[in-house]
């Protein structure tokens, strides 16, 4: 059959073709990892990645508006805010939000979008943190005063710049309806 030299030979090089397979896959392996792009911050602990939606001001304004309404009006199946930014302030990691803020409950019946309770346009003042994950974290949110503190409370709150827009807040409203209901229309899958 085979002398002795003959099997020894075709093991060795029976070994020698496997150690070359391995090779070339590791090979194969760094070259594709080495195209996945990397960062110093990835080594170590994990990033905690926000959703960018997360990450920024308007996606924070619309959560605040929502949380600080929420219990406030009686329910519907859909919660909607709406709201127009005047001004944000920077100072730091503090970000002061000037802005009309309209909120809303709404329910959908036989296919037909209804408005269940909610808020006419209201100025208001949000203050948010921004932390190292760029997160804004909510510190204060500050409505004016009913009746006769109504207006005095507005120049409290608002820069005097501000306040011709937020005396006329009623001004806003087709504006801050017209979000809340395209964001109710959107939940319930309506055109």
């Amino acid at each position: 059959m085979f002398s002795g030299d003959t099997i020894q030979s075709r093991l060795i090089l029976a070994a020698i073709s496997v150690v070359v397979s391995c090779a070339a896959v590791f090979l194969l392996t760094t070259a594709v990892l080495s195209l996945i792009p990397t960062s110093p911050e990835s080594e170590g602990d994990p990033e905690v990645v926000l959703p960018e939606e997360e990450k920024t001001i308007e996606s924070a304004i619309s959560k605040a508006i929502l949380e600080h309404n929420k219990d406030s009006y009686l329910k519907g199946q859909y919660q909607a805010e709406g709201h127009v930014t005047l001004e944000i302030v920077e100072e730091g990691s503090q970000f002061i939000v000037y802005c009309i803020a309209s909120y809303g409950e709404y329910n959908l019946a036989n296919n037909e979008l209804s408005n269940v309770s909610g808020s006419g346009p209201i100025p208001v003042v949000i203050t948010f943190i921004k932390d190292e994950s760029g997160k804004y974290e909510l510190k204060s949110y500050k409505e004016p005063m009913d009746g006769d503190a109504y207006s005095e409370s507005l120049k409290e709150m608002f820069p005097e710049r501000l306040l011709p827009k937020v005396e006329k807040a009623d001004d806003y409203y087709e504006t801050l309806n017209a979000q809340k209901e395209e964001a109710a229309k959107k939940y319930f899958n309506l055109k």
